[in-house]
């Protein structure tokens, strides 16, 4: 009897731990969808007094302080606990080894941490209200480490390997298989669509009747024989005659030499022409006025701090073909984050493409090239006349 009220008391506390698993689940996610900068949390004061965030006060800071640290991964957080509780639910045993009951712990930390970073790199802007970048903190400092310690294509490598190696510890899921399993089903759904188009032709020959042959009848053969007539001629002396003919024709080819080069001038000493056989070039402005530098500097300026990348553009020097302005980032900002909105400044410039010189030899700052709106024509005498 013992038994069996224990066995009723341990279920009920197991709904009820079921029960607290999927409302805070569900708390945890209403909070993140919910939540608002105008309200105060973690990170600010907030500017109303009324509380935008559907779970309260509790729940802004809890919103705000995920969003921070983690950026778009802290939506993670309620489905790993809704899955928690519906293992729970289920009765799913747990190892018994401490290494093995670590796995998938060690698992959601290194997905997280990988997608926090790939998130930082890769996402700049969404529609989703937001606290900070995309990756949050975490985010920020791993990615901007690894871009700098491997590159981007480095980094990038890193960051996936860690990301699939980290699903991988957490579901025990086998690449292999899944690829079996989806390669399978690709071939059946191949088969489904084209099996009946590319049969089509063989069953309608199969349904046609074949024609039987007409096979004439054999012929009688005469009883009469007649002996075949062979006539000898003699050909040696017209074969030996052709050898001869090749022979001779072979030699006769093997005698012509081939004619000497001549030499078009003779070896000396030459003189260069004179750079006044070339054309001046018409001096003609096309490039940026004055006054389009300072409002694409300011517009620049503008761009960045949209992406809390606070610079300040010192100088300009148009050319040619492109102008390059040169950025002085505000203490703090790294190389890297200007680097990663070369495609925004683009769109936002309208321009096809823009280049960040990370580095100038000599100076602090940072070069942003951008193509002028028409490019001027460099003549020959204008390379040949420049040091």
């Amino acid at each position: 009897m013992s038994a069996v009220m224990e066995e009723k008391t341990f279920r009920g506390l197991r709904e009820v731990a079921v029960l607290v698993f999927f409302a805070s689940a569900l708390f945890f996610f209403i909070a993140l969808v919910t939540f608002s900068n105008e309200d105060a949390g973690w990170t600010h004061s907030g500017t109303t007094h009324n509380i935008a965030n559907a779970c309260g006060v509790f729940g802004a800071w809890l919103a705000d302080f995920s969003l921070s640290f983690f950026g778009l991964c802290a939506y993670l957080f309620p489905a790993i606990i809704f899955w928690h509780g519906w293992l729970f639910c289920k009765g799913v045993k747990q190892p018994q080894e401490k290494i093995l009951m670590a796995l998938p712990w060690l698992g959601s930390i290194a997905a997280i941490i990988s997608g926090t970073a790939l998130l930082h790199l890769y996402v700049l802007r969404i529609g989703v209200e937001l606290p900070r970048s995309t990756g949050g903190i975490v985010g920020e400092e791993i990615g901007d480490t690894a871009l700098i310690s491997l590159g981007n294509s480095g980094a990038t490598l890193f960051l996936l390997v860690l990301l699939i190696a980290g699903i991988t510890l957490i579901t025990n899921l086998s690449w292999v298989k899944l690829m079996d399993i989806i390669g399978k089903y690709t071939v059946s759904l191949f088969q489904m669509v084209f099996r009946p188009a590319l049969n089509s032709p063989q069953e309608k020959r199969l349904e046609n009747p074949v024609d039987a042959a007409v096979i004439p009848p054999p012929k009688k053969k005469s009883s009469t024989k007649k002996n075949p007539s062979i006539s000898v001629v003699p050909h040696i002396e017209q074969a030996v005659a052709k050898v001869v003919a090749r022979v001779e024709k072979s030699s006769n080819s093997a005698k012509k030499a081939p004619p000497k080069p001549t030499k078009l001038y003779k070896s000396g000493e030459s003189v260069l022409p004179a750079l006044d056989l070339l054309d001046n070039r018409e001096i003609r402005v096309i490039g940026y006025s004055q006054s389009d530098l300072e409002a694409m500097s300011r517009l620049v300026e503008t761009i960045l701090a949209d992406f809390n990348v606070i610079v300040s553009v010192v100088d300009f020097h148009p050319g040619p073909v492109i102008t390059r302005f040169e950025l002085q980032p505000a203490a703090g900002v790294k190389v890297s984050r200007i680097s990663t909105l070369s495609k925004d400044l683009a769109r936002a410039l309208s321009v096809t493409s823009v280049r960040i010189v990370e580095i100038i030899p000599g100076k602090t700052v940072v070069g942003l090239e951008i193509p002028n709106r028409e490019r001027e024509m460099v003549t020959l005498r204008e390379l040949l006349v420049s040091p």
